[in-house]
């Protein structure tokens, strides 16, 4: 990841812990359950990251697993890429 990209992925973090933080407030219960019941398996992430990394060419892929993070390592020719939150809609 270069400079840039780790930049938006900072971005990306911090909208995404505010968003939580609304759907945390009792307000916003009613969806937040919506959003939770989408898909009822918890596990549900692991296929989509299995899936993607499918579509990208992966023929192989590895869990890592920490006591506070889950890396997610594939050898596709493809590698994900990071674009400007602020430009997001157009990107």
């Amino acid at each position: 990841m270069n400079q840039k990209e780790k930049l938006y992925f900072e971005e990306l973090n911090k909208q995404c812990r505010e968003a939580w933080a609304i759907f945390k407030n009792p307000m916003y219960r009613g969806a937040l359950e919506i959003a939770q019941n989408l898909y009822k398996d918890k596990a549900h992430f692991v296929y989509e990251l299995l899936q993607n990394a499918d579509d990208q060419g992966a023929t192989m892929v590895r869990f890592i697993l920490s006591r506070d993070s889950l890396i997610f390592v594939h050898n596709a020719p493809r590698h994900f890429t990071i674009t400007n939150p602020e430009t997001h809609e157009t990107d």
